[in-house]
């Protein structure tokens, strides 16, 4: 990249000098100072470092004849840290003079000095990109090849995670070669078999080195994170509480305390491994990807790893050779097809078990399954049709994490209480009956997770006795309504103080909340009287604090909940008898509210308006609106009698719902007050009785014409409105015209029997974005 970069420089002219240098992993300031020198005309007499720094700067300052001449210095391919001062360039910076690193690490060029802002971040190739470059390294073009190794070619630069060093080298690799050695190429892709490829000449030894490099610069809590990724299959979504659970049960953690701790310190490993180039973001919230070549390199080696991935059991290639048994630690097999489990598997020093995707037979274990693996710390079963859990599983005393999701069994799991040492027990979507007394043996425990186990039964006295849990996860699909006993309620309060991380509906009364201690809560997701919001696909692994509350809002201010509300990201009030949004506090603040990003109302009875100017203006976090079926509500936001200007930003809310609001009058009840939605995207309207007009100049408000949006609204940024069942008689009311509307993309308009027109006096500036125009049941138009 340094060598195209310099060509464009000097082609474009847009400096007088170009001094490129690469660093590498050197550290030796003396080195790149002979490397800087070769550019400014002699050779470096000095024996000092400082000496030679000083010369150095002289040179460079002459060079630039005092900043009349421009300079680029680069220093390519950074791995550790430099100091400027040893190249002669301290601050302050010398006119003329502009530095370009390059590094695989963004934290290493802000520890360098460098501003967020100026880091550009070069992105795996898209596939198309990634093709092109293939076919363009082969020196064939995209349509030379025949049908079948064209479609080898593209399978195996799928391979190459958009990774232009690994194209350029397989591509390099396959020049001239016949159609079978493609296809063996590809074949040992899918292997992890790249250390045996012949026909890459040395040349995988430079993208195995890059990422062996990469790895051995780590911190050890990234290293563990990485290797621990790798076990998933290809082009996985590796949820990130997967990643912090089986790290907790496998002991990767130094010095870790709590979950809450742990989840810390995985989300940061997550986040260095991503700006080292080693996994890259997922489109799913909460989840992480893995470059094929980056998993490869992990289970390629399986002695230094001990971790394997087979994904076809039927293909024994995939299998651990026979002589890596004894040293491999941890297993992924997808049991797909498998009616029996392999007698085989045989290894002895496995500690962590992971099965995915069974068909809808039952999956059967060998009787001596569990005891001929006593070394296991973490069980990990997924979509797997169960018989039960065999009974063996009691004697898997060194286990430390066992997790069953989605997997249907019967059956008595009394059993399960002889786990001494077990940490952490999911049974997400298992839909158990029941969850015996014996689970109060679990002094060890610190994770219990039940998601939409359906309406099981918890045993008398199971809270009261693990002592050491941290996180309950009880949350019901489907509609499923969980309710406990007098013995589980008190068994509740007793574990409640200690939770960090509780998520639970409650279809009782609030009450049972008033003397029980929530402080300590760090992660929630908590219900009052209904469901906690569904979860969609693509939400399944993201967690926001969130409360849903059906009640009054006494009883919230009664409760503990009420301090949750500082903490609190997502938010939904159903409260008859609160009039403005300061009602549930007991003590409000500036910091209240300032967590929130997503905020709704709905039939609240008595809500006359959502907040005053102080509490809006706290808001800055806020990220969607929406209001419903609140009868009495007049506007948004309630000016208290100040009839000053003032501005009221709200900087980050994308999205604005109201819907069914008969008294509705507005977004602010004092028209002079500035409001300003920099990023405000999708406005949606429903049913506002009183509403005439959407967009509107400040100076045709009348008696008559009631606008939503005055003059003094700002939304550069909208690209979306729907107007459904409204009374307007215009959308645009403004005498001149309007430019807050410029990048209007989609407008959609249905059952608004009274409008006449649907575009200000003159379109043309909304005409020149505009994609969706759709309109249903309107009145008679009348052209302008």
């Amino acid at each position: 990249m340094m060598e195209d970069l310099k060509k464009v420089v000097e082609n474009k002219k847009l400096f007088d000098r170009v001094v490129p240098v690469v660093m590498g992993k050197s550290t030796d300031p003396i080195a790149f100072q002979d490397a800087i020198a070769q550019y400014t005309g002699e050779k470096l007499s000095e024996t000092t470092k400082e000496a030679r720094a000083d010369r150095l700067r002289k040179r460079l300052l002459g060079m630039s004849q005092d900043g009349k001449k421009k300079i680029l210095i680069i220093l390519d391919d950074l791995w550790n840290i430099v100091d400027l001062k040893d190249i002669g360039l301290a601050s302050p910076w010398p006119k003329g003079f502009k530095l370009f690193l390059t590094s695989r690490y963004e934290t290493l060029c802000c520890q360098m000095g460098v501003e967020v802002s100026s880091i550009l971040n070069i992105l795996p190739l898209k596939e198309p990109e990634a093709i092109q470059l293939f076919w363009e390294t082969m020196g064939l073009s995209d349509g030379d090849a025949d049908h079948e190794l064209h479609k080898v070619g593209e399978d195996i630069v799928k391979r190459c995670g958009g990774l232009p060093m690994a194209i350029n080298t397989i591509a390099l690799s396959l020049k001239g070669k016949i159609k079978d050695a493609w296809k063996l190429t590809l074949l040992r892709l899918r292997r992890h078999d790249l250390q045996d490829l012949q026909d890459l000449q040395g040349r995988y030894d430079v993208v195995h080195h890059i990422f062996k490099i990469s790895y051995e610069g780590l911190p050890l809590d990234d290293k563990e994170i990485f290797i621990l990724s790798g076990i998933f299959p290809d082009d996985f979504n590796i949820p990130l509480e997967d990643l912090m659970r089986y790290a907790w049960g496998l002991k990767l953690f130094d010095n870790v305390h709590s979950l809450f701790e742990a989840r810390l310190r995985t989300n940061t490993s997550i986040h260095n491994l991503i700006r080292a180039n080693l996994l890259v973001e997922s489109d799913r919230k909460g989840c992480v990807k893995m470059h094929d070549l980056a998993r490869s390199f992990v289970l390629s080696n399986i002695s230094e790893f001990k971790q394997a991935s087979v994904i076809n059991h039927s293909d024994m290639s995939e299998w651990p050779k026979q002589d890596t048994r004894e040293s491999c630690e941890r297993i992924l097999l997808n049991c797909k097809g498998m009616s029996g489990f392999p007698r085989h598997f045989d290894y002895p020093n496995l500690k962590l078990l992971k099965l995915m995707m069974n068909e809808k037979e039952p999956l059967k274990f060998p009787d001596d399954f569990y005891a001929r693996m006593k070394q296991l710390e973490v069980i990990s079963y997924r979509s797997i049709p169960l018989s039960s859990l065999a009974i063996s599983l009691q004697y898997s005393t060194s286990l430390r994490m066992l997790s069953v999701h989605s997997c249907s069994f019967e059956g008595d799991l009394s059993y399960l209480g002889h786990l001494s040492n077990l940490e952490l027990l999911s049974f997400v979507n298992c839909h158990i009956e029941c969850l015996p007394s014996t689970m109060g043996n679990l002094g060890k425990l610190k994770l219990l997770d039940l998601t939409g186990c359906g309406r099981y039964r918890i045993g008398d006295g199971v809270f009261q006795k693990l002592d050491n849990l941290e996180e309950l996860y009880m949350r019901n699909f489907e509609n499923k309504v969980m309710s406990f006993t007098k013995d589980n309620c008190k068994g509740l309060e007793m574990v409640l103080v200690k939770l960090i991380a509780l998520e639970v509906e409650f279809f009782e009364r609030i009450t049972q909340l008033n003397n029980v201690s929530l402080k300590n809560l760090e992660r929630f997701s908590i219900s009052v009287g209904c469901h906690l919001d569904p979860i969609y696909d693509n939400d399944v692994y993201s967690y926001e604090n969130t409360l849903r509350l059906l009640c009054s809002f006494k009883e919230v201010r009664a409760s503990e909940i009420n301090k949750l509300f500082e903490k609190t990201e997502k938010l939904h009030l159903e409260v008859k008898d609160m009039i403005y949004l300061e009602d549930i506090l007991i003590h409000p603040s500036q910091y209240s509210f300032s967590k929130l990003k997503h905020l709704s109302f709905q039939m609240c009875g008595n809500l006359t308006y959502l907040f005053t100017v102080n509490v809006a203006s706290t808001l800055t976090n806020l990220e969607s609106l929406t209001v419903r079926y609140c009868d009495v509500l007049a506007s948004l936001i309630h000016d208290g009698g100040n009839n000053g200007v003032e501005v009221i930003k709200f900087l980050k809310l994308k999205r604005l719902e109201l819907h069914n609001l008969p008294m509705f009058e507005g977004l602010c009840d004092n028209i002079n007050i500035v409001m300003e939605f920099p990023q405000l995207m999708w406005l949606i309207l429903e049913d506002l009785a009183n509403i005439t007009c959407i967009f509107a100049s400040s100076n045709n408000i009348s008696e008559t014409t009631i606008p939503l949006l005055n003059k003094e609204v700002v939304f550069p940024k909208l690209e979306e409105i729907k107007i459904l069942r409204m009374c307007l008689n215009e959308i645009w009311g403004c005498e001149e015209e309007d430019d807050r509307t410029p990048v209007l993309k989609v407008i959609e308009v249905d059952e608004c029997d009274n409008i006449q027109s649907l575009f200000p006096i003159n379109p043309m500036p909304l005409l020149s974005h505009l994609e969706v125009l759709t309109r249903n049941a309107l009145g008679k138009l009348i052209a302008a």
